[in-house]
């Protein structure tokens, strides 16, 4: 089954960020499904090392990430949890 990607997801498997192969699996067969506590039409999808954030009325993977490791705020994470976060984070 092909996965439909946002434009910010199919950059960053198009850039070679992401795995292809490994997105697609863990759309199809992942390890952990969880409603999103922040969206609530999203559902997280837990496979291969990564999550998956999906729109659950069109199936639209909105982003991914490396499940599990935190980074640094980007400069367009200016939301107010991701900001709130930052804060909390010890500054090196």
């Amino acid at each position: 089954m092909n996965v439909k990607m946002s434009r910010h997801c199919a950059e960053k498997v198009a850039a070679g960020v992401f795995n292809s192969r490994d997105l697609h699996e863990a759309y199809n067969n992942p390890d952990t499904v969880y409603p999103s506590l922040k969206y609530p039409t999203q559902e997280k999808r837990i496979g291969n090392g990564l999550c998956l954030c999906v729109d659950k009325r069109t199936g639209v993977v909105v982003t991914v990430f490396v499940h599990k490791v935190e980074t640094a705020l980007r400069s367009d994470q200016t939301d107010r949890d991701a900001v709130a976060w930052a804060n909390r984070q010890p500054k090196h």
